[in-house]
């Protein structure tokens, strides 16, 4: 059976048009993780899987002691999209996988929020027990409570350039196939 051939300058105007969705694709989720992070006390879509990603980390570390059972949340809120981004990095998708930076930079500012907590315990929580907040104990158990706004603070900005990183590899990826 013979198949047809697409000559070089229609695979060109495919390769192209591929490309400008990848872009539009791209710009949609940079919009979308920036817009979370200019609204942190709004509840977004993100914020249920993430969620659902902490509260497994509780279970999921719970045999290592109480303190990581607390960080486990947390960590499996860091590890998840980290893991994503590796895989896709791996596969050469590079795209894709600093899409999963942005979510990895999103989840270090929604963890920062957290923390920034951990004195003034606000935040709803699920049960509603503020004897859970995750971390307040863990502060408390290793002494740290006091150094809540800066760790808040650093975990901002490490989310922020994790971010930055995710949207200067996509973008500069995009621009490539774009000048090609």
């Amino acid at each position: 059976m013979k198949y047809p051939v697409i000559g070089d300058e229609t695979l060109i105007q495919i390769n192209t048009l591929s490309t400008y969705w990848k872009l539009a694709g791209f710009i949609a989720c940079c919009s979308y993780f920036f817009y979370c992070i200019l609204h942190l006390s709004a509840w977004h879509f993100i914020d249920g899987v993430n969620l659902i990603i902490h509260e497994a980390g509780h279970v999921i570390f719970q045999p290592f002691g109480t303190l990581v059972t607390f960080m486990g949340g947390s960590l499996l809120q860091i590890m998840v999209p980290c893991m994503f981004a590796i895989y896709f990095w791996v596969q050469k998708q590079f795209i894709s996988s600093s899409i999963m930076l942005l979510w990895v930079g999103q989840n270090f500012i929604n963890i920062s929020v957290y923390v920034g907590d951990a004195i003034a315990m606000q935040l709803p929580l699920l049960g509603d027990d503020a004897s859970m907040h995750d971390w307040n104990n863990i502060l408390r158990i290793t002494h740290s409570l006091q150094n809540a706004p800066m760790i808040s603070h650093m975990l901002y900005a490490i989310g922020f350039f994790v971010m930055m990183g995710g949207v200067g590899v996509g973008g500069w990826k995009i621009f490539k196939k774009i000048k090609r």
